[in-house]
């Protein structure tokens, strides 16, 4: 008999079962038929397809063959549970024994090579969800070679738009009949988009792929664009920074428009960060459709005790469907010179009584001042300042000013309060309205009422004639005749000394007492001191001025 079959050495699965036809010839001189037996390998099994009445079996019987025939049979080599490696080569051992009385035997041996298997199976262990367009997150994927060779793979992504691979691209060595886990970083730039995704691992030309899918969510795109900064006086600018710096104060209010370019409405809260010292809020903003504005409007106050040229800042942010936009704006404080008066007394002045009068002056601004007082009263009125006639402000300082009031005449006057040359202060003098009562006083320069005119001459005249009757009386003199010259004596009344009210001078920084006379004052403030020759005050002794703290040497003779 001869034994024929296809291949010189029988390529075999590592894994799966490998059948192959073998074929049996009759060479001999008469029909004769073979009982068969098959010997498989260590771990392997061997069997017949179809020679027994059990597929597989290790035995069976050909049947008679004729004479020049031959008969075809079928025969399974099945794997060992355990991968074996490629190329690995064994023998399976076919013996063949005639059916006569005098039995002839023959072996055969079918040799069998393992064949190379490169099979991967790719699975993803991490549950994605729906993502969000900017989310960064990591795909863990199980790598299990079922193959028979080791290999070094090549990872590689397609992604749909907005999405890119962060980490994980290394190459893959991976083992025979082993399992890896790799891990991918992904990361959204907030454009990410849903759509197929895969995941492909190469090796020497062999490519294994898993395909998935990116759910994402839609999200609103907003943006904003500023529109104006309106002052209180109506001034309005389209830039946040205004005229070059902001007032304090009063309110600043910032107005932008908020969009939205995505296919979902927004519907966004706002909120407001101050730095310490400031004061603001915002409106709220309607819902946002796709293409749609809405107008956001912040009030801003900056208190007007904050140093000038200083640099606060403040910060806005709307956040809604998981979308947060922020909007940082930059203050730059103005200096602010303003003032205000209050009026302390309202119950009218005696007349001719000298009276105080007190008005708190107050810096309101932002910035120092410091100017000399000056004061100016309406006809029939005197006023003078009692003491410090400087007023030298910090922010928010007030002080009391004194003043001494008196009135000639009943009825309303006004008394003019004001910082001297003080330009650049808002509100840098007051109009002070006063009242006196009681019967009107002779002053110099004044002019007494018509009224009075008529008494006052009749009162002169009884005076003058009874003065000439006690003179005659007392003289015993004849009585002159008619006809002769005669000559009156009249009295000359004697001008009234002029009056005049004492006018207070102003008050030393040194020594505190009025100063008359020759003096010398400190030309950074006007406080005003003694000269150095007055031996009462030791101005003379003052290295630094006493209000402002200029060197004494810049002081100058007034």
């Amino acid at each position: 008999m001869r034994l024929e079959y296809d291949y010189q050495i029988v390529p075999v699965s590592p894994s799966n079962p490998t059948s192959i036809d073998i074929r049996l010839f009759n060479i001999g001189n008469a029909d004769i038929g073979y009982d068969l037996f098959l010997q498989a390998p260590a771990g392997w099994s061997a069997g017949f397809d179809d020679l027994a009445s059990d597929p597989g079996a290790t035995s069976g019987s050909t049947g008679l063959i004729g004479l020049d025939a031959q008969k075809t049979i079928g025969m399974t080599f099945t794997p060992p549970q355990v991968m074996t490696g490629a190329g690995a080569e064994r023998i399976v051992q076919l013996t063949a024994i005639s059916q006569t009385e005098i039995q002839d035997s023959w072996v055969f041996e079918i040799p069998i090579k393992v064949e190379e298997v490169r099979t991967i199976d790719i699975d993803l262990e991490t549950n994605l969800g729906v993502l969000r367009p900017d989310s960064s997150f990591s795909m863990m994927f199980s790598v299990e070679h079922k193959g028979n060779i080791d290999l070094n793979l090549s990872p590689s992504f397609e992604l749909p738009t907005g999405w890119a691979v962060t980490s994980g691209l290394e190459t893959l060595n991976l083992d025979w009949a082993s399992t890896e886990n790799i891990l991918i970083g992904i990361e959204g730039d907030g454009t990410g988009r849903s759509g197929e995704v895969k995941f492909h691992l190469d090796a020497d030309g062999d490519r294994n792929t898993w395909v998935g899918e990116f759910d994402v969510e839609v999200l609103p795109e907003p943006s904003l664009q500023f529109v104006s900064l309106v002052l209180e006086d109506g001034s309005s600018y389209a830039n946040p920074l205004g005229p070059g710096s902001h007032p304090a104060g009063e309110p600043l209010v910032f107005t932008w428009l908020a969009s939205n370019a995505a296919d979902v409405e927004w519907m966004p809260e706002v909120s407001i960060a101050l730095e310490q010292g400031l004061f603001g809020e915002c409106q709220d903003v309607d819902p946002i459709g796709e293409n749609d504005v809405s107008p956001l409007v912040c009030t801003v106050l900056i208190p007007a005790t904050m140093a000038p040229l200083s640099e606060p800042s403040f910060s806005i942010t709307l956040s809604g469907n998981g979308v947060e936009l922020n909007e940082q704006v930059g203050l730059y404080v103005a200096s602010v010179l303003e003032a205000s008066w209050v009026q302390e007394r309202t119950v009218p002045f005696v007349t001719g009584t000298e009276s105080m009068l007190e008005v708190t002056l107050t810096n309101t601004g932002n910035t120092l001042f410091s100017h000399q007082l000056k004061v100016d009263a309406s006809k029939h009125w005197s006023v003078s300042i009692d003491g410090n006639d400087i007023a030298n402000l910090e922010p928010g300082q007030s002080m009391t000013v004194r003043l001494l009031v008196e009135a000639s005449r009943p009825g309303t006057g006004t008394i003019d309060l004001s910082l001297n040359e003080a330009v650049s202060v808002s509100t840098s003098s007051v109009v002070l309205e006063v009242e006196s009562e009681g019967e009107p006083t002779a002053t110099s320069g004044g002019s007494l009422p018509v009224t009075l005119f008529g008494p006052i001459v009749l009162i002169l005249l009884a005076g003058l004639l009874a003065a000439l009757i006690i003179r005659r009386k007392q003289s015993g003199g004849p009585p002159r005749h008619a006809g002769m010259p005669t000559q009156s004596i009249v009295p000359v009344a004697q001008a009234a000394a002029p009056t005049s009210l004492a006018q207070a001078g102003p008050m030393c920084w040194s020594c505190r007492q009025t100063i008359v006379g020759p003096m010398q004052g400190c030309p950074g403030c006007g406080a005003r001191y003694h000269r150095s020759d007055n031996p009462a005050c030791q101005s003379s002794e003052l290295e630094t001025c006493v209000n402002c703290s200029a060197a004494a040497s810049t002081f100058v003779l007034a």
